[in-house]
């Protein structure tokens, strides 16, 4: 079985040591997911798998997310739901 379309959404304000801290907390929530996938005989595609950060302040942060030992791309757009998603302005 395959899962589509999850979104792991979180936010804060981004300075460094806040950044480090989003950057663990989403890290964790993967784990989460893929613990609850892998019990389900749910079976995630991690190199389909992406990430995109949306930011008021043109901030062009980078973060090391990744599922089990794949690390996650960055994406600057991403179509969800038949809606884009577009960090471009």
């Amino acid at each position: 079985m395959f899962a589509d379309n999850v979104v792991i959404r979180s936010s804060a304000k981004i300075k460094n040591k806040q950044q480090r801290t989003l950057e663990k907390n989403i890290n964790h929530s993967l784990e989460f997911l893929n613990s609850g996938a892998t019990e389900n005989n749910i079976i995630i595609s991690k190199s389909k798998t992406r990430y995109q950060f949306f930011s008021i302040h043109h901030n062009k942060a980078e973060f090391s997310l990744k599922i089990v030992d794949q690390m996650l791309q960055k994406s600057a757009s991403t179509k969800y739901l038949h809606v884009l998603l577009d960090n471009n302005r």
